[in-house]
């Protein structure tokens, strides 16, 4: 609905707010005791690991935004 209304309003910029929880993988949810032992970078390399309903919400949110941008050329960053 957002996204619809702002189109339709001429809005010259659309930010979507995303959650770091996409981004956490397995091996740093596991910590030590997973492998990770250092400090991981997010960087838009690393691809989304979506570990419930609300990651998969956000995701599929992300994709929407970047339809829209695809579509209607709406500026989005997520």
């Amino acid at each position: 609905n957002l996204l619809d209304a702002a189109v339709v309003s001429g809005v010259q910029r659309f930010v979507f707010t995303s959650t770091t929880s996409l981004m956490i993988s397995k091996a740093i949810r596991a910590g030590l005791t997973g492998g990770t032992r250092k400090a991981a970078w997010l960087t838009e390399d690393v691809s989304p690991e979506p570990r419930n309903i609300y990651g998969v919400t956000k995701l599929s949110a992300e994709h929407l935004c970047r339809l829209y941008h695809a579509q209607s050329g709406l500026p989005v960053i997520v």
